[in-house]
């Protein structure tokens, strides 16, 4: 017996890409419309959203397009990223190069749209929106290992920040997470000194900024000071504590555990990678470098007394 083909969301997605790459940009977003009807998951959706947004550009209809775009500004939680943020990091961390360079693209698109449109109902306070894309754009700019314009946009958003006399708390908040994010880049390309400046000034502006006291662990532990590295780590577990589930919370332990191995605290080592094992049991395939530096000996004792597997 036949059996029938039932289209997904995929199905209709990949069609309306289709569609726009040919130009038929009213096709693309019938079929981006059906493709979030079919969908379920929220960064699936989300990308689609993007896609109507583009397609509603090109097709002119301006109000379309800002009304599509804006509601990815929203957030599932008062603190949560947007769900924006929420889509750019779920496909940097598959890799999806395609979609980023979209999305990239998109966010240029954007930034030139809202200025210009800036009395538009949707568009509620412009000055954060564009501190917002330029976030973004850094973010989508390091996922695709461009550091030289991610540094350039983590500096424009700062910059935008600071051009004002009267700094909300949310935006020293926002600040501390910006500088965090660069410091990040600046670790990526070996400019420790600039890195341990940035991670200074988001902790001077955010005393509880968690990702502060990572990259600050990530710094000692290349420099082999590792007892400063697992001090640092712990401060960040700590804050991560409500977030235990979190990739930032796994790779934290992870870190602190490779650290202890470094320091000869092999059983408080182990309970780290553990730890992180329970709460993602793929920890040892997401971090790699991670792994590669668990020496044999602690690799058997996690296989044999922890059941952990490391390929």
């Amino acid at each position: 017996m036949k059996k029938d083909y039932k289209p997904t969301w995929k199905t209709f997605f990949e069609l309306g890409k289709e569609e726009l790459r040919n130009q038929k940009y009213e096709l693309a977003l019938i079929n981006f419309k059906k493709s979030i009807k079919y969908t379920r998951d929220g960064n699936s959706k989300n990308l689609n959203i993007i896609y109507c947004a583009i397609s509603n550009y090109y097709l002119k209809n301006i109000d379309e397009s800002i009304y599509y775009s804006t509601n990815l500004f929203n957030r599932e939680r008062k603190y949560s990223p947007t769900l924006f943020w929420n889509l750019i990091n779920f496909l940097g961390f598959k890799k999806d190069t395609k979609s980023l360079n979209d999305i990239k693209f998109f966010l240029k698109i954007l930034e030139k749209t809202y200025i210009k449109n800036n009395s538009h109902i949707c568009i509620k306070d412009l000055r954060n929106l564009i501190i917002e894309i330029y976030y973004m754009r850094a973010g989508v700019f390091e996922y695709l290992g461009q550091l030289r314009w991610a540094i350039f946009y983590y500096s424009k958003a700062i910059n935008y920040v600071k051009d004002t006399q009267n700094i909300t708390e949310k935006e020293k908040r926002l600040s501390s997470w910006i500088f965090c994010d660069r410091a990040n880049a600046y670790i990526s390309k070996r400019c420790y000194k600039k890195a341990i400046q940035d991670i200074n000034n988001a902790i001077h502006l955010e005393k509880r900024n968690y990702r502060a006291f990572v990259y600050a662990g990530d710094i000692y532990q290349h420099f082999k000071n590792y007892s400063l590295a697992i001090s640092m780590y712990g401060e960040a577990i700590s804050m991560l504590k409500h977030r235990i589930t979190s990739i930032e919370y796994v790779y934290t332990l992870m870190n602190r555990g490779n650290s202890r191995i470094k320091n000869e605290n092999i059983e408080d080592a182990i309970e780290d990678f553990e730890q992180a094992y329970n709460i993602d049991k793929y920890c040892m395939k997401k971090f790699r470098k991670i792994t590669k530096n668990i020496p044999q000996g602690v690799k058997t004792i996690l296989r044999i007394d922890s059941q952990i597997k490391i390929s």
